[in-house]
């Protein structure tokens, strides 16, 4: 992430800062437990058509159940 960005202006304590202010856009490269789970912006190892496919059955049963 780049923190030297304008929309990260004023930086007075960097945590908060990611914590509280910054957007997704804004991140680039993202590890948990010490695997890598975003790269470049894009998230690794999901199935997005997949994640879609699913989203849109969920939304389908909200929607007729409504």
């Amino acid at each position: 992430m780049r923190l030297d960005a304008l929309e990260t202006q004023p930086l007075y304590h960097v945590v908060s800062q990611l914590v509280y202010a910054t957007g997704r856009h804004l991140v680039s490269d993202v590890w948990i437990a010490g695997r890598r789970k975003v790269v470049g912006g894009g998230v690794v190892g999901l199935d997005v058509a997949d994640l879609r496919a699913r989203a849109r059955t969920w939304r389908d049963r909200i929607a007729f159940a409504a």
